[in-house]
Order: structure tokens, then sequence, then C-alpha cells
């Protein structure tokens, strides 16, 4: 009897366009594993779908875009219940984002025992968070770039944040920023996945699109010290390191277009490095996967500093992307594993 797998998806989360992409490429390869597959949009969760021949290849991220929140992720009985009405096997997380990242969906399942794919609430919430992340790096000696959380910069000297106006709060930013580091800097949303949040800020006249961000993006942003060099990411399956792959966008940096539009970043797979580089980011990444808590699978990035020659950790993914222009299933198949086989080998 075949087993049964419930992809969720969508959200309302600033990646949601991404995570339709994913849960349909993600339900559609678990079909093709030979699973009966079931499709559910947590936005819309009375509204389970099976893929089957018929839709197989007609179900597009166009078909959920009008779905209305009508449950708030704090309040999901109706998606257990949907779920439950199913009876899976086991749970695909195709959310990314906030809800999807943060260990909240993770601690919904656990409590309703029911299973899924991938790593637990603790693990999702640490690895969702770069702050704590960064932290827990430390703690292994791996190496990371100098940040601040940029409330803790402004609330340090200025306890009255809230009083300030905008140009009093740029005035300050520009005095702390210039008194702290030299440009330029990383600006980046503490709790976003998918780059989103993220600017590299070449001056003080740059400031202005902190405010931006802040306007756009709720919660924490961290200021980092930048650093240039090569970018690497490092895929784990099953404890495994699979094949590293070097980032190379082509102009700018690897930010959200550069990850989801095709032909902008140049994926190297497997990277080219020394054998001693390539043991010693391979430690670390496994390293911080595992203090950190994570299972199943996972993504890990790093720096490689041009200046000093040493990996720096970047972040950690427990929920990395399973679109066409993802680094994972890009990593699976030159291990040899085609995407409805990596499914099949993560599921069982």
């Amino acid at each position: 009897m075949k087993k049964k797998i419930v992809t969720i998806f969508g959200g309302s989360s600033t990646e949601r366009e991404i995570s339709l992409i994913t849960g349909i490429a993600v339900a559609k390869g678990i079909y093709e594993a030979g699973f009966l597959s079931y499709l559910i949009d947590t936005n819309s969760p009375t509204g389970a779908i099976e893929i089957n021949q018929n839709n197989l290849s007609t179900i597009k991220p166009k078909d959920f875009t009008n779905n209305i929140v009508s449950h708030s992720i704090k309040d999901m009985s109706v998606l257990v219940n949907s779920i439950k009405w199913i009876n899976p096997y086991k749970v695909f997380i195709g959310l990314h984002g906030s809800e999807g990242e943060d260990g909240t969906i993770q601690a919904i399942l656990d409590l309703n025992k029911i299973q899924y794919c991938g790593s637990g609430t603790k693990a999702s919430a640490i690895g969702m968070d770069k702050n704590l992340s960064k932290i827990f790096a430390q703690e292994l000696n791996i190496p990371v770039a100098g940040w601040v959380m940029l409330s803790d910069l402004i609330i340090a000297k200025y306890q009255n944040i809230a009083k300030l106006s905008k140009e009093q709060l740029l005035s300050i930013l520009k005095s702390e920023i210039t008194k702290n580091y030299t440009y330029p800097v990383v600006i980046k949303a503490n709790s976003q996945g998918s780059s989103v949040g993220v600017k590299i800020l070449q001056s003080e006249n740059d400031l202005e699109e902190v405010f931006k961000m802040i306007d756009e993006i709720e919660g924490e942003f961290l200021v980092e010290k930048y650093i240039k060099g090569r970018e690497f990411s490092v895929p784990i399956i099953k404890n495994e390191v699979f094949p590293i792959i070097e980032i190379k966008p082509k102009n700018g940096f690897y930010d959200y277009e550069h990850k989801y539009r095709k032909g902008l970043t140049e994926h190297i797979c497997p990277a080219v490095l020394t054998n001693e580089q390539e043991e010693k980011i391979e430690k670390m990444a496994l390293k911080i996967f595992h203090h950190i808590g994570c299972d199943e699978y996972g993504r890990v990035d790093f720096i490689l500093n041009e200046r000093d020659g040493k990996f720096y950790f970047l972040e950690l993914n427990t929920l990395p992307g399973f679109t066409e222009l993802s680094l994972v299933p890009e990593s699976a198949l030159v291990k040899g594993y085609k995407f409805s086989e990596l499914l099949k080998y993560l599921l069982e």
C-alpha cells in the first residue's frame, strides 16, 4: 500500500511566492517517487489537493495566488484537522520564511503527534535567528563576521528610541556605525530567509535603505561587518555532506532576485577547493548542524575571506528551497539523485 505524504506550503510570510513554487515542485516529485501526494496551502487549509496524473502537468503557483488568509498560524486547528483526515505517513514542510522556519509549525505538528521531515522546533527556531545561530557558531570556535543588533546599537545610548524622529535616528545610526565599522557594512533582517531584508551599504548615504526595510519587514535587524570573498553552500542530507556549491552572482550579491531568477548566478558544483579546504568546511558545517540540533537535511553557508583565507559562517537553513534553481536538489543531482529520488531518500 502506498504511503501518504502531505506537503504544506504557501503561508503568509514574505516568502510565500517561493513557497508556492517549492510546494508544487515537491508534491509532484513525491508523486513521481511513488507516494500518494497531497498539497495543502496553510492560507486555505480546508482545500487539500491530491496530485494525480490529470493535474500533474497543469497545477501552477498562480492557481493559489488568490487564496485568502483565513486562519492565523497561531490557530491552525483547521490545518491540523485537514492533515489528520488524510492521515499521512509524514508531512513535508514546503513553507519558507518565519512561519515555516522559526519552529512554529514544527511545534504545532509535534503537539499533534504528526510526523514530518526535517529539523524540530528548537533547531528551526535557532537556525532562523541569525543572531542566535552566530552565537552557537562562536561556541564551536567557528569564525563569524563581527555583528551587533541594530536596536542594541541605538538603545545602548538612547533609551527612549520611540520618541526619536527619523532624522534623529538617521543621525545616530551614521554616528554609531562609523564608530564601530568601516563601509561597506551589511544590514540583515534577523529572522528572514531567501536574502529578504539584506542590504550592503556602501556609504552612509545608503542608510535611508535601512528605514525602507524596517517599514517593509517586521522584526529585528543586525549590522554585520562586510567580508569580501567566495561564497559556499554546504548541503547536509541524512548526516552526510553532499557536493559543496560555490555561488557566483554575475553582479551584485546573492540576494532574493539572484536566488530565484535564471541566469543571474553561476553555481559551481562540486566547488573547486583544495582537499584541506574541503575537509575544513565540511567539518564546520557538520559541527554546527549537530550543535544546533538539526535533523535529516539542511544547508550551511560560508564565505571564504580573501584576506585571511578563513571560512566564516554566514547562516544555517533548516528548510532550504526545493525549486528547480535551488541548491540542495542541484547538489543531490551531482551526487546521483534525481529530484524524485532525493525526496524518496528523505522521506523513507
